[in-house]
């Protein structure tokens, strides 16, 4: 009965998680619609270029530490906030003139480049604030903070607003409402930003490497086909790029959150705060969603983007077509990532991410020359398509190798293990 009710309150947690990350992202897609029919296409290639550009330096300058945040212990966790307040903020200041000024040159609006530069730094400090939440298990505070600021960035956009401008306000507001949350007090606010220092935070360069490559690659894998096509198309096309991978990015984030308590439990249970529900269930239920999701949204997919989103670069529906229907390979390859983070495998994640983004890499390289938002969406689906085939004939060896040792007669499975040792020695040499 306990494990039932243990089971029952990570489902609940799940559900909780993902539901409000739903409608986060719906009111994302409604502030992506607001403003395609309103012609900000502009704004929103701004958007694209400098989150995408901003992404890239945060995960080279933080070097996988994100990851590390969620799962790692308190003196780790000290060690991030110290770089990311003393090297990674300054890194991306710079990095937001050198971008601003290159892609002015190129047509791109100034105010545009600017406030979604502030909108990204702000998010660098928000997804510590999250990660905080969710290792306190309070992932109704995070729902609400979550949710609150998407409102007021819905109801900015409604009254005239710039999106880049609207979205720099929500993460301000963001910014103060989690950290109000995360710490209870004036003292606990005090000590968690004092005692920074250099040291500790080159120290958390050196934590853990195989994150950073898995950081990197995930980056890879949502970004590089935005940055690709910003190089051969028009802002327009871009942006209107930008509007369809906004509602695949939008939907990604509810999958991901919905895992995150999983991930948290095998995390709580790892460093032993006695945390022992099964989290299976809810991983399935997951990409159950999410296959539904995705079969809706590809038939759902040209209304989407001539009805609602208003877009009239041709296209752009199979884009996001191709996109959805990616969602549930996404799902199933985030699910067997974040289990193996959870359980403190840092080299097998990053083996999973890496193997993604090289397949969606490859599948950019053969298209590099005449690239459109359709062949972006290609690249997205191919690796994420692939690595679950990849992933799931390897599981199933696993499954078929162990059931074949369980039928093995003891005396022939314990005069094979001397055999397995001696093979394992002389693959590893």
């Amino acid at each position: 009965m306990d494990g039932a009710a243990k089971g029952s309150g990570v489902r609940g947690q799940t559900i909780v998680a993902a539901l409000a990350s739903l409608l986060s992202g719906v009111l994302n897609a409604g502030i992506l619609a607001i403003c395609s029919r309103g012609g900000q296409t502009d704004e929103l290639a701004a958007y694209a270029v400098m989150t995408a550009a901003l992404t890239w330096v945060s995960v080279l300058a933080t070097g996988g530490t994100a990851m590390l945040y969620a799962s790692g212990d308190e003196r780790e966790c000290a060690a991030i906030r110290s770089q990311r307040v003393l090297v990674v903020s300054p890194l991306l200041v710079v990095s937001a003139v050198a971008v601003s000024l290159f892609y002015i040159d190129r047509g791109y609006g100034t105010a545009a480049l600017a406030a979604a530069a502030l909108g990204t730094i702000g998010n660098n400090f928000t997804q510590l604030q999250f990660s905080d939440l969710y290792r306190q298990f309070r992932f109704v505070a995070a729902s609400a903070v979550m949710i609150g600021s998407r409102l007021v960035g819905v109801a900015m956009v409604l009254v005239g607003v710039p999106l880049t401008v609207a979205l720099a306000g929500a993460t301000a507001l963001q910014l103060v409402t989690a950290e109000a949350l995360v710490c209870r007090d004036a003292a606990m606010r005090r000590g968690r930003w004092r005692g920074f220092s250099l040291r500790s935070a080159a120290a958390a360069f050196r934590m853990n490497g195989h994150l950073l490559s898995c950081s990197l690659a995930e980056v890879f894998t949502g970004r590089s086909g935005g940055i690709v096509l910003s190089m051969v198309a028009s802002p327009h096309v871009v942006g209107s790029y930008a509007a369809v991978n906004g509602v695949y990015q939008a939907l990604a984030a509810v999958v991901y959150q919905g895992l995150r308590v999983p991930m948290a439990v095998r995390v709580r249970r790892r460093h032993g705060l006695g945390a022992h529900a099964s989290v299976r269930e809810s991983e399935v239920m997951v990409v159950v969603v999410a296959a539904l999701t995705g079969a809706a949204g590809w038939m759902l997919a040209p209304w989407l983007s001539t009805a609602v989103l208003g877009l009239t670069v041709p296209a752009t529906d199979t884009a996001l077509g191709l996109f959805l229907l990616a969602l549930p390979f996404l799902t199933v390859n985030r699910a067997v990532g974040l289990a193996r983070l959870g359980d403190g495998d840092y080299r097998a994640a990053a083996r999973l991410a890496l193997l993604t983004a090289g397949l969606a890499g490859l599948a950019l390289l053969v298209q590099a020359p005449r690239i459109g938002p359709v062949g972006a969406a290609v690249a997205t689906l191919a690796g994420e398509a692939l690595t679950t085939v990849v992933v799931g004939g390897f599981l199933g060896y696993l499954a078929l190798r162990s059931r074949r040792r369980r039928r093995l007669p003891e005396p022939t499975r314990s005069a094979a293990r001397p055999a397995e040792r001696a093979s394992g020695v002389t693959s590893r040499s």
